[in-house]
C-alpha cells in the first residue's frame, strides 16, 4: 500500500509539473504557382511560397510561475518550401523571451514584429501576403532593388521604404517591449524601443500601437520613428491607422499609411490609402482590396520611387478544405505613373525593371497565383 501511495504521489507531481510548463511546435507550409508580367520587362512563371500565409516553423512555450505570472519564449523561422530553405533555417521572424502577468501585461525582449506591421496585418484583407499584399505599394521588389544598387543608388535596399536603409519595415532586432494585458475591456496595444547598438547608419527605434476591439468593430493606430545616422539622413517616421466593421455578410476594412523620410534634400513622403473587404462564400472567403499610393517631396535618388502615384486592385478566394488546409487563388494589377514602379511580385518575384541598361518606370504590373496552404 505504501508503494502504491508513493507511485500515486509521483504521478500527481509529474502531472502538476506538466501542467505548469509546455512547449508547442507549430508552422505553416504554403506553396503556389504563378505568373507575373511587369510591363515591357516581360513575363515570368514561378513556383513560390507564402501566397496566403507566411511559411514558417516555430517553437513556443510557457511556464506557470504562480500568482498569475508566466515565463514564455517564441522562436520562429521562415521556410521556403519551393526550394527547401537553401539559405538555412534561422529564427529571424521572431525570437523573444517574456515575463507575462495576467493583470499587468507582458514584458518582451528580443527580435519581434514592429507595432506598425502588426497593424498592417490586421487591416489588410490579404494579411500582407502574396501578390495582393498592401505591402506591394510600399516596397520595390527584389529585382528592382538589386538593379538600383548595381546602378550606384546606395539608398536602395530591399524591404526599406523610400530607400532609407531603415531595417524596421517588418521587424526590429534588440527590442524591449511592453504589451497591454487582455483584461482592459477591448483596449489593446504595445510600446517598443530598440537601440541601434552601433549598427552602421542606425540609431534608436521607438514605436507604439493602441487599439480597441469590441463586437463587430476594430480600430487601431501605430506610430514609429527610426533614427538614422548615415550622412544626410535623420529619421524615418511611420504612421499606420486602420478600422474594420463586420456586417456578417461582408467585413469592410480601411487603412491609411504614411512614411516620412527626413534626409538632406528635404522630406519625402509616401502615402497609401487602402479600402478592402472580405466575405464568406461557400466553404471559403472572398477577398478584395484597392490601394492608391503617392510619393511627393524631395527626390529619393532611387529609380521607381519618384514623384507620382500608383493604383492596385487585388481579388482572391480562399477555399477551406479543413480548419488547417486551404486552396487559394489571387489576381492583382498595379498601374504606375511615370515616376513610380511598384509591382505585384510579392516583393520578391517578377522580371527586373532594369532592361538594356535602363530603368523602366510607369509600367503596369499584373500577376496571378494559385496555391495550397497547410497549418500544423
Amino acid at each position: 500500500m505504501k508503494k502504491l501511495s508513493a507511485l500515486a504521489l509521483l504521478a500527481a507531481a509529474s502531472a502538476s509539473a506538466s501542467a505548469q510548463s509546455s512547449v508547442t511546435l507549430f508552422g505553416v507550409v504554403d506553396v503556389n504557382v504563378g505568373v507575373n508580367k511587369n510591363g515591357a520587362a516581360g513575363t515570368s512563371h514561378y513556383v513560390g511560397d507564402s501566397g496566403n500565409e507566411s511559411s514558417r516553423l516555430g517553437f513556443r512555450g510557457s511556464e506557470d510561475l504562480g500568482g498569475g505570472l508566466h515565463a514564455g519564449f517564441w522562436l520562429e523561422g521562415e521556410l521556403f518550401p519551393d526550394t527547401g530553405n537553401l539559405k538555412g533555417l534561422d529564427f529571424a521572424r521572431r525570437s523573444t523571451v517574456s515575463l507575462i502577468d495576467d493583470t499587468w501585461g507582458e514584458l518582451r525582449l528580443g527580435r519581434d514584429y514592429v507595432p506598425n506591421y502588426r497593424t498592417r496585418i490586421d487591416f489588410d484583407p490579404f494579411g500582407q501576403n502574396g501578390i495582393g499584399s498592401q505591402g506591394n505599394m510600399l516596397v520595390l521588389n527584389a529585382p528592382i532593388q538589386v538593379a538600383n544598387q548595381l546602378a550606384a543608388f546606395p539608398g536602395a535596399v530591399n524591404s526599406t521604404p523610400l530607400g532609407s536603409n531603415a531595417p524596421t519595415y517588418k521587424r526590429s532586432s534588440n527590442t524591449v517591449g511592453y504589451v497591454l494585458p487582455a483584461n482592459l475591456g477591448g483596449v489593446y496595444g504595445q510600446v517598443m524601443v530598440a537601440p541601434g547598438e552601433q549598427t552602421s547608419g542606425l540609431g534608436t527605434y521607438t514605436s507604439g500601437r493602441l487599439g480597441y476591439q469590441s463586437g463587430l468593430w476594430n480600430v487601431a493606430a501605430a506610430y514609429g520613428v527610426t533614427k538614422l545616422t548615415s550622412p544626410g539622413a535623420s529619421s524615418l517616421k511611420d504612421l499606420t491607422a486602420g478600422a474594420s466593421y463586420d456586417f456578417g455578410v461582408v467585413k469592410l476594412l480601411g487603412m491609411y499609411q504614411r512614411y516620412s523620410y527626413e534626409h538632406s534634400p528635404g522630406p519625402t513622403a509616401l502615402k497609401d490609402l487602402m479600402v478592402g473587404a472580405t466575405a464568406p462564400f461557400g466553404s471559403g472567403t472572398v477577398k478584395v482590396s484597392y490601394n492608391r499610393a503617392t510619393i511627393s517631396g524631395a527626390p529619393t535618388g532611387v529609380s521607381g520611387l519618384g514623384d507620382g502615384s500608383a493604383r492596385m486592385f487585388a481579388a482572391g478566394y480562399v477555399y477551406d478544405l479543413s480548419k488547417r488546409t486551404a486552396l487559394y487563388a489571387t489576381a492583382a494589377r498595379i498601374s504606375n505613373s511615370a515616376g513610380t514602379q511598384f509591382t505585384v511580385g510579392g516583393q520578391g518575384t517578377g522580371p527586373s525593371m532594369f532592361v538594356n541598361g535602363q530603368f523602366l518606370t510607369g509600367q503596369r504590373s499584373t500577376g496571378y497565383e494559385v496555391g495550397i496552404r497547410h497549418r500544423f
